[in-house]
């Protein structure tokens, strides 16, 4: 048997090492400038542990990453399994009634956008709760049913390109001697695509991990999971535990949740004409019903906005005309 020739190329050898460093130059990057002495990013001061101290001293970041890795790893766990059983259906079940419908609601989560799926589940989570009385809180579990729905789409699809590989006569040649499908599948077939299976354990626990746009959608908190917590630590420039009065309290974020309506020409001075009415109604309905030791309501008024009505407790308040 002829070996192929090998083809030494200087060019081929830039081409690989241009591509490594276009895939690995910014992580490197990074893990250098987490040594960075000074508070901006951008800018060198000399290298510190310093921020590493601070980080593991700053329990809302660490409570963050507890929930953010149990999430991650509960979410991977139970999309290997969902994963596994539905590549398993896909390949060796054959076409069946309904099998391209099958194959497209599992593969679905994978072009749609992040947004789309987080907005679905919220919706989706919201009417259960009104029908059934769950979830009665979004949180941990409905982040981890959400991460679950889009990483199942990716095990599966990693899993079924093994199982397509895989040679059918060996265990074909099983249930032959005897065996019963569910033997043959754990004996026989397990073991074969567990490499396959790890790995669409690991991609899983890192899309869960790196997820923000899903969990921001489907958890009524900000700040408790390890994207959210970094994002919010960067964009108020404190730490993650700092944050608003409405996210750090459901509750006292319905205080002045605005109804608006806009309208169009003659209309609009009417509607600003009716705004401090709005306002000095719901005042006084806030010094009767505000509970003692609450945060005042954040009050926000949009340019080229003109409020008509206000929600004070998920009830509107109307605006005498």
């Amino acid at each position: 048997m002829n070996d192929l020739p090998v083809v030494r190329s200087p060019w081929r050898i830039l081409i690989l090492v241009l591509g490594f460093t276009f895939l690995y130059a910014p992580m490197l990057m990074l893990v250098i400038y987490s040594f960075n002495s000074s508070k901006l990013v951008t800018v060198w001061a000399g290298w510190s542990t310093r921020w590493y101290s601070e980080l593991f001293h700053d329990d809302a970041m660490m409570s963050a990453v507890g929930l953010s890795l149990t999430i991650a790893a509960c979410a991977a766990t139970a999309a290997a399994i969902l994963g596994t059983i539905a590549a398993v259906v896909m390949v060796r079940f054959g076409r069946f009634r309904g099998s391209n419908g099958f194959a497209f609601m599992i593969t679905a989560p994978l072009v749609m956008p992040d947004v789309i799926t987080g907005l679905s589940l919220l919706l989706l989570f919201v009417a259960l709760g009104h029908a059934i009385g769950w979830p009665s809180d979004r949180g941990m579990l409905t982040i981890w049913l959400a991460h679950v729905t889009f990483c199942t789409a990716y095990v599966a699809v990693v899993i079924s390109s093994r199982l397509r590989e895989l040679d059918h006569s060996i265990e074909e040649a099983a249930m032959d001697l005897g065996a019963a499908p569910l033997k043959v599948f754990f004996v026989i077939t397990l073991p074969m695509i567990m490499p396959a299976v790890i790995s669409g354990w690991l991609l899983a626990f890192t899309l869960s991990l790196d997820d923000l746009v899903i969990a921001s959608f489907v958890s009524r908190s900000r700040g408790h999971d390890l994207a959210d917590a970094g994002l919010l630590q960067r964009a108020h420039g404190g730490k993650p535990g700092d944050q608003r009065p409405g996210d750090a309290h459901p509750r006292r974020g319905r205080y002045c949740w605005f109804y608006r309506l806009v309208f169009d020409g003659p209309r609009r001075k009417a509607a600003s004409a009716r705004y401090p009415a709005c306002k000095t109604r719901l005042n006084h309905l806030k010094s009767v019903q505000q509970p003692s030791g609450s945060a005042p309501p954040l009050w926000r008024r949009f340019h080229g906005r003109h409020y008509v009505g206000i929600v004070y407790e998920n009830s509107l308040i109307a605006c005498p005309p």
